[in-house]
């Protein structure tokens, strides 16, 4: 066997192996028409996506950044970085607060989504059949599909970080310690400074 013929052989193997990718593809294509036609449960899906996808606002992360600048080494070791970001969340927390709100409501309409999903997928899955299609290839597919068309989970995060840095001039480099927070972390803190603030209105008022 010379070289052209297997260099005829390697062409044909690759022709055939792309022609059962083309028939596998067009039949998984055929399927979910088919499901997608007859699925109770897909349909139902679809109805839920359009409530909550007009709710579910997909806010990014909350994002803060603070930077205190000290004057030596020692002063940066015994930095407070929890009361200094207390001081600067002050300035700004309604702003902040109604952020982490409305990520929070976000996030709790999409946990009824959750739940109202999962009810559609017990009381619909496996529920529909059709002659066009064997019953085990529909309710496997329409799993598949059911779980690829449900809406994503929105952004309920913040990137919030402290910073306190001595900047020598020479050698020219900088020391620093930092302080990141969680989204339990900042609505805790919001909180301690609503009663902080509370309790000066208190003290005021007396």
């Amino acid at each position: 066997m010379n070289g052209m013929d297997l260099s005829w052989i390697a062409g044909a193997s690759a022709a055939v192996a792309a022609i059962a990718v083309a028939c596998a593809v067009a039949v998984r294509a055929r399927h979910l028409r088919v499901v997608r036609r007859h699925s109770s449960a897909l349909t139902e899906l679809r109805g839920v996506n359009v409530e909550y996808a007009a709710r579910l606002r997909y806010l990014p992360p909350v994002e803060y950044h603070a930077l205190a600048t000290v004057s030596s080494k020692p002063k940066v070791d015994r930095y407070d970085l929890r009361r200094f970001m207390l001081r600067r969340l002050a300035l700004q927390e309604e702003q902040i607060r109604t952020s982490v709100d409305e990520r929070l409501d976000d996030w709790a309409w999409y946990l009824d989504y959750c739940t109202l999903v999962e009810k559609v997928g017990d009381e619909h899955l496996g529920t529909s059949t059709t002659d066009e299609l064997g019953a085990g290839t529909f309710a496997r597919v329409e799993r598949r599909e059911f779980a690829k068309q449900k809406l994503t989970a929105p952004t309920c995060s913040v990137h919030l970080r402290c910073e306190v840095v001595h900047r020598r001039r020479w050698p020219r480099r900088a020391y620093g310690r930092s302080l990141d927070w969680s989204l339990d972390d900042l609505v805790q803190a919001l909180d301690a400074v609503r009663r902080t603030r509370l309790t000066g209105i208190a003290h005021g008022g007396r």
